[in-house]
């Protein structure tokens, strides 16, 4: 069963908003709030409590997507201070960028394992070439060391 996140059931997810707090006023249909418990003792109805996990599953992939956009493309973590009107042209570069390393992450499977094999194997080689660059090094040294000095008068 394919799991979909809550934000795809309620609509398209490139429209939502998802505070981690209610105290923040987004307002609006697009918006989505977790329940908070009612009083002191009482306790949410589970279907509450389940659509509370599912926000908070949603938020934490939210965070963690702007998270890595803004450590791999600076320009997105700065304050913005250029024209307004490039504001979306700039993100929606960087979201375009960040959504073609995806495929790198650990989560797509055969495709990381081999890019992880390749990275193993270019480590396998990277290291066997520098060993037989410091085994030459050492016999040249060696040879040098035994080789008669010619000396011409």
């Amino acid at each position: 069963v394919e799991r979909r996140s809550h934000l795809e059931r309620r609509g398209s997810p490139e429209l939502l908003s998802t505070p981690t707090s209610s105290g923040q006023g987004i307002q609006g249909p697009r918006a989505t709030h977790p329940v908070h418990k009612p009083n002191e003792g009482h306790h949410l109805s589970v279907d509450a409590g389940q659509q509370n996990a599912a926000i908070s599953s949603d938020r934490i992939i939210v965070e963690n997507w702007f998270g890595r956009t803004c450590t791999l493309w600076r320009i997105c973590a700065d304050k913005h201070r250029r024209r307004k009107d490039l504001y979306d042209d700039i993100l929606q570069t960087c979201a375009a960028i960040t959504n073609i390393h995806y495929p790198l992450h650990s989560t797509n499977g055969d495709e990381h394992r081999q890019l992880q094999n390749r990275l193993i194997l270019h480590q396998y080689i990277t290291n066997g070439q520098q060993l037989v660059l410091m085994l030459w090094e050492t016999n040249y040294s060696k040879k040098r060391k035994l080789a008669p000095i010619n000396h011409i008068p």
